[in-house]
């Protein structure tokens, strides 16, 4: 057990779940295993990180938080069970290299009135505070909004590095944590032996996370709610693309590239940023160290299966092009999708873009040498990124 002096900075996973049942007087969490799995990873992260007093306190909520939700949606689930017979469009799934534009490119589009956004209030708490209205007036929003503001007030390096206000959309990993399977929780608090046992994916996540956009499509109700395709965003799709597709028929998954150099040392600079709210010294040289091992792997697994996905059901973006004309890469994976590109459309994303200059949260400043990363190195982890990407100039330009 690494636990060293921080033996006792644990989080109880028996006695979260009481509070929060017991709180609520539900129990039901949709899947007999969820017990087991949620057990689990609490388990296999106080055995592997040595957790601060504040780690301790930012863990018990986010875990009570999404307990809570998971609990409130399966009682829905069950009162209204034709949340499950929503119809889904096919998403645009944004993936990639983290720290590669596709904050930007997920945001812009999201804006657009012909798609739905994943704005992380909804993220936070998918299901419906009691007795709340919803939309604009739902008061998810300003909660989220007083989170945002106290994690660019207590964290602002993290809020440099990449900022998270209450109406914009965000990752859908912040779904998928809800499953206690998902490789993200682990990731983010640096349980790596524990991410490793979650990677690959299971469909269970997949088939959670479809599942809580039928509900949180419900929740809009608009008439036309089916035929506006969900934009989604994570890097953990990277290596699991066919997962993706079983559970999501006709996705369209898009992939943003970077320099591989900067994208890994700004990758561990994000990665220790999140470790240190939940720990006070991790260690800089084992987190690039794991961030190559990793990330080498799943671009490996996503490069084999792009041989076996549905055709003309991926494209490649740049960092270097969303930087330099975001626009012109919006307007690719828009046709890339079959999704129209109209004025208002086209006028809510330019006016996104111009509201939200790049660094206007602070300039997110990082050193590879820090975590022990040299090009050597990077090569040698991405070799078959690099074989594969050889001829082709998805990879050229470092911003």
């Amino acid at each position: 057990m690494i636990r060293g002096n921080a033996a006792t900075h644990l989080v109880s996973a028996e006695g979260l779940l009481t509070k929060v049942t017991d709180g609520l007087g539900l129990d039901d969490f949709g899947d007999e295993r969820f017990v087991d799995d949620y057990t689990r990873a609490l388990t296999a992260i106080n055995e592997e990180v040595a957790l601060s007093s504040t780690g301790v306190a930012i863990l018990e909520e986010m875990v009570s938080r999404m307990l809570t939700n998971r609990l409130r949606m399966q009682r829905d689930l069950k009162a209204h069970p034709e949340i499950r017979d929503e119809v889904l469009a096919p998403p645009i799934v944004i993936t990639g290299f983290a720290r590669s534009g596709t904050t930007k490119l997920q945001r812009m589009i999201s804006v657009s009135p012909r798609v739905q956004s994943l704005a992380l209030w909804r993220l936070l708490n998918p299901a419906p505070f009691p007795g709340a209205a919803t939309h604009d007036a739902d008061p998810r929003i300003a909660w989220t909004q007083e989170v945002a503001r106290m994690t660019q007030q207590m964290f602002p390096h993290i809020w440099a590095a990449h900022p998270t206000p209450a109406l914009d959309a965000e990752e859908d990993f912040l779904l998928q944590d809800m499953t206690f399977i998902a490789p993200t929780v682990p990731m983010r608090v640096g349980a790596r032996r524990y991410l490793e046992a979650l990677t690959p994916i299971d469909d269970r996540v997949y088939a959670f996370l479809r599942t809580v956009l039928q509900y949180l499509q419900w929740q809009d109700g608009s008439p036309d709610r089916a035929s506006r395709p969900w934009i989604l965003k994570s890097p953990i799709h990277i290596g699991n693309l066919l997962a993706l597709q079983r559970i999501f028929p006709g996705a369209k998954i898009v992939h943003s590239h970077r320099d591989v150099d900067v994208a890994m040392a700004s990758l561990s600079s994000l990665d220790r940023i999140s470790r240190s709210m939940f720990a006070d010294t991790p260690d800089l040289k084992s987190i690039g160290s794991g961030t190559l091992a990793y990330w080498g792997r799943e671009w490996a697994r996503n490069l084999e299966q792009r041989a076996h996905l549905v055709p003309k059901s991926y494209c490649d973006v740049s960092f270097a092009d969303i930087n330099r004309n975001a626009m012109a890469v919006i307007e690719r994976v828009h046709a890339f999708a079959g999704l129209e590109l109209d004025s208002r459309a086209r006028a809510a994303m330019l006016q996104w873009e111009a509201n939200n200059p790049r660094h206007q949260g602070g300039r997110h400043v990082y050193s590879a040498a820090d975590y022990g990363l040299t090009s050597s190195r990077v090569r040698d982890a991405f070799a078959a990124y690099f074989a594969y990407f050889a001829d082709k100039e998805i990879i050229g330009a470092r911003v």
